[in-house]
């Protein structure tokens, strides 16, 4: 075997030590359909069209903070935070900021494992990743003893998994792939859709004709809707403008193509849509950074400034141009 075929296996093996040998990144083909129609549900458009409003509610408290704190923040930060909680909390509706914050950390370490050389030094990114994913399955051991002992409840995507204990063992996922793919889902697109929505906000402060044809095409869904009342899946569904993709077949294939597709790809676009509404609806901006450079040794790529703003809250639905 090569040196080059050796250095693949290995990036192989860190990925399913780090999320689990059975996520859904890592198994066989034949699981991998069983997993994935197990885990579908929370990517409906039944709980889509339940996510939206929470989403764009915790948005737009965000944003309202940052205005009233100084008006300005790193955009990646940001959409990796809020792609973080919302996945909590639809998941397993963690609420509790200490050990939301717990898990994030041990999240981050496990990302940063998944591409890097499996050799168990300490101090190396595989070493803390493992160590982290460790920590993260005794907390998930916790709470599925919770859920099973009654202790806890809420109808969220942990709990639909309980309810199936007592199926045939094809219609249910054991406590390891629970507990695989719940790590899995929450790190799966919080790197791609945050860095997608900061390579937005960059690209949109450089081409200001698209970015006022977009602002006005969502200050016109605000119009329709009544003060303060919250997005829902049929308002994204009317920003024509604003889903725009390149539809030539196979030019624009971000979420991959085939059995292994990616399954958050709806949930991914409506974030971004609620997002760039928001933003674009409530604020004019001004990147503070214009640093093309690239962050290093990421697989994701974004950029080493994480594209800080400015923003300037619009009055009664106008803005002021930027230079």
């Amino acid at each position: 075997m090569g040196l080059l075929q050796q250095i693949q296996l290995g990036y192989v093996k860190s990925m399913a030590d780090a999320v689990g040998k059975k996520s859904l990144l890592c198994v066989p083909l034949e699981s991998h359909k069983r997993i994935r129609r197990l885990l579908s549900d929370p990517f409906s458009m039944n709980s889509l069209s339940k996510f939206v409003p929470k989403l764009d509610r915790m948005v737009c408290e965000r944003l309202k903070k940052i205005e009233e704190g100084g008006n300005s923040f790193r955009t990646y930060d940001f959409n990796m935070k809020l792609m973080f909680d919302a996945m909590c909390d639809m998941l397993m509706t963690i609420v509790d900021a200490s050990l939301l914050q717990e898990i994030e950390r041990d999240c981050t370490h496990v990302t940063d494992a998944m591409l890097s050389f499996p050799v168990m030094i300490p101090g190396t990114r595989y070493y803390k990743g493992i160590k982290a994913r460790d920590r993260l399955m005794k907390t998930f051991e916790g709470m599925i003893a919770r859920r099973r002992s009654g202790e806890e409840s809420p109808g969220d995507f942990l709990h639909s998994m309980m309810l199936r204990d007592s199926y045939p063992p094809t219609e249910r996922l054991d406590d390891s792939e629970i507990m695989d793919n719940l790590l899995t889902l929450i790190i799966a697109g919080q790197t791609t859709t945050a860095a997608a929505m900061m390579w937005s906000v960059k690209f949109l402060d450089e081409n200001k004709e698209v970015q006022h044809r977009l602002r006005e095409e969502q200050l016109a869904i605000l119009r329709n809707k009544p003060d303060r009342s919250l997005l829902t899946l049929e308002d994204l569904n009317n920003m024509l403008y604003g889903s725009k993709e390149i539809q030539k077949p196979y030019s624009y294939i971000p979420f991959g193509s085939g059995p292994r597709t990616c399954m958050g790809s709806n949930m991914a676009k409506l974030t971004m849509l609620v997002f760039l509404h928001r933003l674009t609806s409530g604020y004019n901006w001004t990147v503070d950074d214009l640093d093309p450079c690239l962050e290093r040794k990421e697989h994701i790529p974004r950029l080493r400034s994480g594209c800080p703003i400015t923003l300037t809250a619009i009055k009664d639905g106008k803005y002021m141009e930027t230079n």
